[in-house]
């Protein structure tokens, strides 16, 4: 782990399960997998990140988790964004959100301003 890398975090969230995905720097991306919604489960969830490179951003639409969750991971050390689902880039005449939001949304925060 180099003391300047950074793990890109994204989200989708679910009313009792989150899937996590990221890459680290600009690296391949991968599916670290579901979790549940508990205070321990984010919790370690945010001890896995951590362990992988010093500095952790995370973006995820907002949804049932509402800012609760936010809150959770901004206190644990970790940037944090929420996006409003109106925001996200989607081609035209593109589908309806879905499971690969959590990547759109991991690209399109990594570059965002924090």
């Amino acid at each position: 782990m180099r003391n300047d890398s950074r793990v890109y975090v994204g989200l989708d969230l679910h009313k009792d399960s989150i899937t996590v995905a990221y890459a680290i720097d600009a690296g391949e991306v991968e599916l670290l997998g579901k979790i549940g919604t508990t205070k321990a489960e984010i919790d370690r969830l945010c001890t896995r990140l951590q362990s992988r490179a010093p500095h952790v951003r995370v973006v995820y639409e907002a949804g049932p988790c509402g800012y609760g969750l936010y809150r959770q991971l901004v206190q644990k050390g970790l940037d944090c964004m929420v996006c409003a689902p109106s925001l996200i880039l989607r081609k035209p005449g593109g589908s309806s959100p879905g499971p690969n939001d959590r990547l759109r949304l991991m690209y399109q925060g990594s570059r965002a301003v924090f």
